[in-house]
């Protein structure tokens, strides 16, 4: 579903996604981090993840 989003994304004209999660959703940051995201940033119980596409 992740690469299927991207591609759409990147067929809109995207070049990055950004997004964030409550860092105790662990399976979410786990599927975000495996599909290549990066985390850039955590406050107030978020964490915030971004990838080039």
């Amino acid at each position: 579903m992740v690469q299927v989003l991207e591609s759409h994304a990147q067929a809109a004209g995207y070049k990055k996604i950004v997004l964030e999660t409550h860092f105790a959703w662990e399976n979410a940051v786990t599927l975000y981090k495996s599909c290549g995201y990066k985390e850039y940033l955590q406050e107030e119980g978020m964490i915030h993840l971004s990838k080039s596409i």
